[in-house]
């Protein structure tokens, strides 16, 4: 027989291995053999009707034998959670033979086995339903002889629409670790970097110098970082602390989670590429399905996610520039996102309302109808992907209130060494004797960095589905309030450095002109027209001037208002609810989805035992048929028939 186990086997090794290292197993190797072998149809306590037993232990053998076709089947059939059940109570009965020397029933006759086996699969933040001979209470005293912890539970809803029942920390050990978790804060809050190199007095010699001493200072950070070497953040189980108020105020208790749907996913210490991405659950407050579809769901509640960048043994986010702007009026060193700065400050209307424009356009696209509105299953669990509107048409040319920011030092130094020609929409690589270049160091303040409820804001842009460029960027952004400086936040330092020809050339060479970072795709091409088009070229629609009133309410009480600012800018008022879509996007789509699709899902990774199967899947959804029509071009054809 082969040594060699397949995806669905190892994830079978996977569940069976984490039980027995949550136990402290100490015994001999347990040898797992995949294989055929004759099924007993044995009654069901768990449900009605009976099932084949496809697991037999020989515990005096220290061995098990797992059915090869179930294990198969498991995957076929998307339920990895029943896969889990069998290894967990299986694992349970090897401790029992290796502590006492008693053997334990085939499941599910023995029901400590069982409480164990619910109450693992609880603190994976799976929502099972309990055995009716099980009582919750012993579940909960299964776990709390493991872990020393005492936990409630919560009635939720299974992946499968069932009555279940979720885990949480008791109201005592939640607000222990609150605490905990809030005094984590404040000292990140309080802390500040010893950047004693790269001053402007005196500059590195040249920018990889000056990213060496970054990457040494990053590598110390992480080191030393409070949060990042927490047992809370280095738990395998995954508790989210609950909801915030508008001040930050701790409000609702924890839960415990699946990796993948976790808080902080993208910063668990991974295996990952560095520069992938990591599936994230968001917030609710994040959720802006109903103002998209202008109803209320009247379907279950589908999670929201973003695709961020991975911060692994991560705590610095960059930003390069070729030199450091001087305000005019002062002469003092500033960096404030492009809509505050001089020349777009005066008459901030027209940029906002383009901009709000192409977040409504970039909605209409058919793969967020898909993936941010109505959602997808991926092996069985529901998705939804953020569309994050303006983030997105900051990288398309249009005027915000953001700042850009990426987890990426390579892009970082792109910027910093080749400089833009608007006139041209192009790079070109940078050189001056007299002017140093500076590279930004933003230092996040982990664990509520991306929970503040006040600008200045950091969010992720990161993947923002065939939209590339953020992506590319590896992109943060950071949204800030018009009277504040990048220079005036606490948490930002600054590292110079003198301009080599040399290294710029490389640099620009190894991005392909800029390509590499701004791709010339579809959208680029059909905004860059729009954007430095009149702007009487544009009709602007109904929902842009909806996002623009409930983003600035001080400026125009009406919409009518509006309408006529807007027309006094010589803007066009359309009656069209959305804008439409342009068809050479949208045939440019068509043509290339199957590679637009295979380079989407390609670094995209799911943290957690089942991530490659749940990869797979997604990869997998162009080909389900009910997803067809978001990735195909329909073509209708008229049929005649004989008369």
């Amino acid at each position: 027989m082969s040594t060699l186990v397949s995806p669905a086997q190892q994830l079978f090794i996977d569940f069976f291995n984490e039980a027995l290292c949550f136990l402290k197993y100490s015994g001999p190797d347990v040898a797992i053999h995949f294989c055929d072998f004759e099924c007993l149809k044995l009654p069901n306590e768990y449900e009605s009707g009976s099932y084949f037993q496809p697991v037999r232990p020989d515990y005096h053998h220290t061995e098990l034998k797992v059915l090869e076709k179930w294990v198969n089947a498991i995957i076929s059939e998307k339920k990895p959670t029943i896969m889990r059940t069998f290894a967990y109570y299986y694992a349970y009965g090897f401790q029992v033979y290796h502590t006492t020397g008693n053997l334990i029933q085939q499941w599910p006759m023995n029901e400590e086995a069982v409480a164990f086996s619910c109450g693992l699969l609880l603190l994976n933040g799976i929502p099972s339903p309990i055995p009716p001979f099980i009582s919750k209470e012993h579940v909960l005293r299964q776990l709390s002889s493991c872990t020393n912890k005492q936990y409630n539970i919560q009635t939720a809803i299974s992946a499968t629409g069932r009555p279940a029942i979720s885990l949480t920390l008791s109201q005592k050990e939640n607000n222990k670790l609150w605490s905990q978790i809030e005094t984590i804060s404040k000292n990140a809050y309080r802390r500040k970097l010893d950047v004693r190199f790269g001053t402007e007095e005196h500059p590195f010699e040249n920018i990889n110098e000056a990213i060496e001493y970054i990457e040494f200072l990053e590598r110390e950070a992480v080191e030393n970082d409070e949060f990042l070497n927490s047992t809370y953040h280095k738990d395998p189980y995954r508790y989210d602390l609950g909801e915030f108020n508008n001040n930050g105020q701790h409000l609702i208790g924890g839960l415990y989670k699946i990796p993948w749907a976790s808080a902080y996913t993208a910063h668990v210490d991974n295996s990952f590429p560095k520069n992938s991405f990591i599936i994230t659950q968001l917030n609710p407050a994040n959720d802006d399905w109903e103002w998209l579809q202008g109803k209320k769901r009247i379907d279950k509640y589908i999670p929201l996610f973003a695709l961020k960048p991975n911060l692994s043994r991560r705590r610095f986010l960059y930003r390069g520039q070729c030199e450091e702007y001087k305000d005019k009026t002062t002469g003092m060193p500033t960096c404030r996102p492009n809509l505050y700065r001089p020349n777009v400050e005066k008459d901030p209307l027209p940029h906002r309302i383009k901009a709000y424009e192409m977040a409504c356009l970039v909605t209409r696209h058919p793969l967020v109808s898909l993936l941010g509105i109505n959602g997808v299953q991926i092996f069985n669990e529901p998705f939804r992907f953020q569309l994050n509107r303006l983030g997105l048409a900051q990288h398309y040319y249009n005027k915000t209130s953001f700042l850009d920011l990426t987890s990426d030092i390579n892009v970082a130094k792109f910027f910093a060494t080749c400089e833009y020609n608007n006139d041209e929409d192009s790079y070109s690589s940078y050189y001056s004797e007299d002017k140093l270049g500076v590279l930004y160091i933003y230092d996040m303040r982990l664990p509520f960095e991306f929970r503040n409820h006040s600008l200045p804001q950091l969010s992720t842009i990161g993947k923002q589905y065939v939209f590339l460029r953020s992506a590319m960027q590896s992109g943060f952004l950071l949204d800030m309030p018009k009277d504040t400086d990048l220079h005036d936040l606490p948490n930002v330092y600054r590292v110079y450095f003198r301009h080599n020809k040399a290294i710029s050339d490389n640099v620009f060479e190894e991005a392909r002109s800029g390509e590499r970072y701004f791709p010339n795709d579809a959208l680029s091409r059909h905004w860059k027209t729009m954007y430095k088009a009149p702007n009487s070229s544009f009709t602007i629609s109904v929902k842009a001037r909806e996002m623009y009133l409930k983003a600035h309410p001080s400026e125009f009480k009406t919409i009518e208002e509006l309408d006529d600012a807007l027309i006094a800018s010589e803007f066009k008022i359309g009656s069209n609810e959305w804008p439409e879509f342009p068809q050479e996007i949208l045939n440019d789509y068509y043509a290339n989805s199957q590679k637009l699709w295979a380079d989407f899902c390609s670094d995209i990774y799911f943290l957690g035992s089942e991530g490659f199967f749940m990869k797979k899947s997604l990869e997998d959804l162009i080909d389900c048929p009910e997803y067809r029509d978001s990735f195909h071009k329909i073509i209708s054809r008229l049929q005649s028939s004989d008369i």
